[in-house]
């Protein structure tokens, strides 16, 4: 009988940040991340590490790590998010007696916009006037100044999240919850759309 063949086992030169990221992948941290939060790290970590991987962690300084997010600055949302991920690997790189400190700290983000213009009480009520009751842009206006809730989790909401006059709602970030009791704007959004009971 043929012994069985063992996995392959990736090495790499210690203190690397190709060690460092194999290392990173088995924390715990890690492990009780959600997939998708995974994937999104993984893929910047190994973006990353195609180019650095064979670099030592321990030499790294604030200096090489904001020459090379400023060398980003025409995309600010992918070199804030390299920024956290450095910042995480670099925590690890501490816990696992690499580093004493974390040259990512004294680095700064982007500012990657002005944020949303928040509309005036004008505003809502032009919207009101485009939108009376009964309409499903009235609804999901509704539901959205009720409940606070970002696009991929307003989307979500359905009969099952009403208890009474009460929405039991689910936050997908962060894995919590909120109980929000409904207004009357929102009781008769619901009350006048067509369907609205599901």
């Amino acid at each position: 009988a043929q012994a069985a063949v063992k996995p392959k086992v990736e090495r790499f030169a210690p203190y690397t940040y190709d060690a460092l990221a194999v290392s990173f992948y088995q924390s715990p941290r890690w492990l009780d991340s959600k997939r998708s939060t995974q994937q999104t790290y993984r893929n910047i970590i190994e973006r990353f590490r195609a180019r650095n991987g064979h670099k030592d962690v321990r030499r790294v300084t604030t200096e090489n790590v904001e020459r090379k997010l400023t060398s980003m600055r025409d995309t600010p949302a992918a070199a804030n998010n390299l920024r956290k991920v450095l910042a995480r690997l670099h925590r690890h790189a501490i816990k696992l007696g690499w580093r004493t400190d974390n040259p990512v700290e004294a680095t700064d983000a982007f500012r990657t916009g002005k944020g949303f213009h928040a509309w005036t009480e004008a505003e809502l009520d032009a919207f009101d006037s485009q939108w009376p009751f009964g309409t499903r842009e009235r609804l999901a206006k509704e539901l959205l100044l009720a409940t606070a809730l970002r696009k991929s989790d307003i989307l979500l909401v359905g009969p099952a999240n009403r208890i009474g006059d009460d929405l039991i709602l689910h936050h997908s970030k962060n894995d919590s919850g909120t109980h929000v009791p409904m207004g009357p704007d929102l009781l008769e959004a619901l009350r006048t759309f067509p369907g609205g009971h599901t």
